[in-house]
């Protein structure tokens, strides 16, 4: 842990030996496997407990599963899998727009875990992986799927956008300006734009942790070419496949436990995420204090903690 002072404020960053892992006595194995489209790059940490396994979902599109690292804690009770999404990391990266939609990832999903054969899982998805856990459901059925964390959920995209919107405006005017100047004209090499854009990351999107191999492995992996597709530029200009969706009658129709958590200070706002949680048959909602959209690294610790309090609920009945 980093500590150091900014402005009169004590900052802390965590390092990579401040967050958890894989238990000491985990397997961790690697493979690929045949998708539509290519291969992906998946792992498996297991210390051979036997518990339901939880497959992570990570975030972008295109964001590799590098920062999920910390849920192979959870490999003390059940095998975790991770996994990077075709388009990203160590997985192929075909040219062929045509892959990158949220039907193919669904589809993506499912030959990997018919490919692992497991009888039930959990699944844990964050950011753009609640749109594509809650699309996986209702498109492939939920007879083997146990439960559903939605981490930092992105499930209704106008909402998200004026959000994000909400948030650039509580930054400095400097910040602020330039980043509406971006949006409006297209243009982000404008002077001062890489810095708001930094500014808006480390208050929403990572507090913490931005300097943690965990963070910057992801970054330096990503696959732009499905976020762009997707999504777009940047985290709060949504213009890409994903404009207008909305997942609410979706999650309406969940047969499923789910759990809802986010960070006090996400840009997946509380309140809109508890939104989400009224229209979810059953579902509960923890907020992580402390923690930006990244809460398995901004405060991994009461993030497992609130999933492995979920999960054993869910198992004891």
């Amino acid at each position: 842990m980093v500590v150091g002072r900014a402005g009169g404020l004590i900052m802390v960053d965590l390092t990579d030996a401040d967050l958890p892992g894989a238990p000491a006595d985990a397997a961790i194995r690697e493979r690929m496997i045949d998708v539509p489209g290519g291969r992906v790059f998946a792992t498996i940490a297991d210390t051979g407990a036997g518990g339901i396994p939880l497959i992570a979902l990570h975030g972008g599109p295109g964001f590799p599963s590098y920062y999920l690292e910390t849920l192979r804690a959870f490999a003390t009770e059940r095998p975790v899998i991770l996994y990077d999404q075709l388009g990203c990391g160590r997985s192929d990266r075909p040219e062929d727009e045509s892959l990158w939609t949220i039907e193919r990832f669904a589809d993506e999903l499912e030959t990997l875990l018919e490919a692992f054969g497991f009888p039930a899982y959990h699944l844990y998805g964050h950011s753009w992986g609640t749109m594509l856990a809650t699309r996986y459901a209702t498109r492939h059925g939920t007879a083997r799927l146990a439960s559903i964390v939605m981490s930092s959920p992105a499930l209704q995209v106008d909402w998200w956008e004026a959000d994000c919107q909400a948030l650039i405006d509580t930054l400095p005017d400097a910040h602020r300006d330039v980043i509406r100047r971006a949006n409006e004209t297209g243009d982000f090499e404008l002077p001062g734009y890489e810095e708001a854009h930094a500014a808006f990351y480390g208050r929403f999107v990572c507090k913490r942790a931005m300097s943690t191999d965990h963070f910057q492995r992801t970054v330096g992996e990503a696959g732009m070419a499905v976020y762009m597709k997707i999504q777009g530029p940047n985290e709060f200009t949504v213009i890409g496949d994903m404009k207008g969706w909305d997942f609410r009658p979706e999650l309406a129709r969940l047969d499923v436990p789910v759990l809802y958590l986010t960070g006090a200070e996400d840009e997946a706002r509380p309140n809109t995420v508890a939104a989400f949680a009224s229209v979810t048959p059953g579902a509960r909602m923890v907020v992580i204090p402390d923690a930006a959209h990244l809460t398995m690294l901004d405060a991994a610790g009461a993030s497992n903690e609130a999933i492995a309090d979920f999960l054993r609920k869910i198992e004891s009945t």
